[in-house]
């Protein structure tokens, strides 16, 4: 499963193991927990014999005690470069042995018996130490000796700088050959005492790891590296004792980590932190959101901020090609790489507080809403803009052809999708009079898709005045004042009277005296010009130049018609 961590998980364990092995200050007791299963896994294979392809080459030599006498029964092994098991023996009466069936190629060889301490050739503690031994096909390579001694131990105390003992703190005892790897691996009780055992005569270096404390790490003697501590004398049958620390309390760093939008404190967060000079560590936040960082030394730091993935969620990735974090991954403050990380400062024995992160959602989130452009009259085009939206990964078009949008758009009437309107631009319909339009953006990214609304759009309704009630005839046509409010109104004008027919008895009947059609923009006022009709003409000669009482009908494109009564004279001159 390791393998298959998403990026941010495996961004900070890889960081935090290279940086141990590095500089050899390991702050997490539960990496050496992992070394020493791994070593015991090891040595368990070596246990058991495996088929190897049989060689021709051999391996002897003798074991003997310090004071030179022959040991029988010893278990002498080789391994292969990598640590492989190839072969093994046992000493005879005289220290003598032989391993056989060796292929051509370089060896380790052990050599174990109780109550002595192991030993690897060329007198080394440990395997990862231990000198090769080349072996030619159908040769023997003799010489390769061992003089086991009886074992020799190192104890100690450990303690705060208040002399109280502290209990659990890893103790590391590492080789002759001071690799970052210790040969032996203890803990200290509860009265802050360890002892380690089994250990050839010669020197060693010890390391101090306070495993989930406020307490820095140490090598002995007061060292702050495994290259610069002080090697530890081991005489064999003898106990080295005194190796022991005083721990000093480090600095410490805390936070609060929340939602970048809703402000909910968010658990699950790790934060891990590096030093500009060297040393690292690690926490995650709590169901309130807050961590503390502690165990620093003084120094400059960067911090980063990400997701951790549960044990179902890693189960649910693994067949995944991507499965991306709840939340974007960031640096202090607010940042998106280390590279551009503010430096965090920490001193030993101070706490630094709030280095906080505002995370943001992997999940495309709208920031600013989708808004609509235009004039909302039947026919008028309007364009609808995505909005501002963040995610993982940034919202862009995608590479190739044909290119591809992040966003796709659906207008909506009263809040039901509008059939076919599924561009950013809609041009009014007829059907949306009275109604409101709503354009829905959808943002979609690796993580998933989200939508938002832009606010709603009444669709404006044009209306029209007549700005006089007074008709004024000329020449032919009747000019009538008209206003144009909202959106510009088309629509036709109709001038209707009341004339007297022939005879004393005759009634009066309604006749039509002028009609034709308009346009007009929103906001503006004209006299439009409409032409007499026949029947109009005649009623008009027939007043004499007297004024006729009538009304003035104007209709609009989807707006309302309006009506008013009106006074239609005749200026002087003659009627075409």
């Amino acid at each position: 499963m390791r393998s298959s961590l998403p990026a941010p998980r495996r961004y900070a364990e890889t960081r935090a193991t290279r940086g141990a092995l590095r500089r050899g200050l390991r702050y997490n007791g539960a990496g050496r927990w992992a070394f020493a299963a791994m070593v015991g896994c090891v040595a368990m294979l070596a246990l058991v014999p495996a088929a190897v392809a049989a060689g021709t080459g051999k391996i002897e030599g003798t074991v003997t005690e310090s004071a030179h006498k022959a040991l029988a029964n010893v278990s002498v092994t080789a391994y292969g470069p990598n640590n492989e098991f190839e072969g093994s023996a046992s000493t005879n009466a005289s220290g003598e042995y032989t391993v056989s069936g060796l292929s051509e190629g370089q060896y380790k060889v052990g050599f174990s018996a109780l109550p002595y301490a192991n030993q690897y050739y060329n007198k080394q503690p440990s395997l990862a130490n231990a000198n090769f031994v080349s072996v030619t096909e159908g040769s023997t390579t003799s010489g390769i000796n061992a003089t086991l001694q009886e074992p020799g131990k190192i104890t100690g105390t450990v303690t705060n700088s208040a002399g109280v003992p502290v209990l659990g703190v890893t103790v590391d005892v590492y080789g002759s050959a001071f690799s970052f790897e210790p040969i032996k691996v203890v803990f200290t009780n509860a009265n802050g005492e360890y002892t380690v055992e089994g250990l050839t005569e010669g020197e060693y270096k010890v390391g101090f790891f306070p495993s989930g404390s406020t307490y820095l790490a140490q090598y002995y003697n007061g060292q702050l590296s495994l290259e610069s501590a002080n090697p530890v004398l081991v005489t064999a049958g003898k106990t080295t004792s005194g190796i022991g620390a005083t721990l000093t309390e480090g600095g410490k760093i805390s936070g609060t980590v929340t939602d970048a939008y809703s402000h909910g404190r968010l658990a699950k967060i790790g934060v891990y932190i590096s030093g500009v000079e060297g040393g690292f560590g690690y926490a995650s936040t709590n169901a309130n959101g807050e961590y503390t960082i502690t165990g620093l030394r003084t120094g400059s730091y960067k911090v980063s901020f990400f997701w951790e993935y549960s044990e179902a969620e890693y189960k649910a990735c693994e067949h995944l090609p991507r499965c991306p974090p709840k939340y974007v991954t960031q640096f202090f403050s607010n940042q998106p790489s280390e590279a551009t990380a503010n430096p965090v400062g920490v001193a030993v024995g101070a706490l630094t507080p709030g280095v906080n992160a505002a995370m943001v959602p992997s999940l495309p989130y709208n920031t600013a809403g989708p808004s609509v452009s235009g004039t909302a009259t039947v026919g008028s085009l309007l364009s609808c803009s995505s909005g501002s939206w963040t995610g993982e990964p940034e919202l862009a078009l995608s590479v190739g052809w044909p290119l591809t949008s992040p966003f796709s758009y659906q207008w909506l009437r009263d809040g039901a999708p509008i059939a076919g309107a599924t561009s950013p631009a809609y041009i009014v319909q007829a059907a949306d009079v009275g109604h409101a339009l709503v354009c829905e953006v959808t943002a979609t990214n690796v993580a998933g898709r989200t939508s938002a609304r832009s606010a709603a759009v009444a669709v404006i309704l044009p209306a029209v005045m007549l700005s006089s009630s007074k008709i004024v005839v000329s020449g032919g046509s009747a000019r009538v004042p008209l206003a144009c409010a909202n959106a510009t109104c088309t629509g036709t004008i109709e001038l209707t009277g009341q004339v007297k027919g022939r005879g004393r008895k005759a009634k009066r009947k309604t006749v039509t005296l002028a009609r034709g059609s308009y346009s007009l923009a929103a906001g503006k006022k004209a006299t439009i010009s409409v032409s007499l009709t026949a029947a109009g003409r005649i009623a008009l000669a027939a007043a004499k130049g007297h004024k006729l009482s009538g009304k003035a009908a104007v209709t609009v494109t989807s707006g309302t018609t309006v009506k008013k009564s009106v006074v239609v004279s005749e200026t002087r001159g003659k009627r075409k």
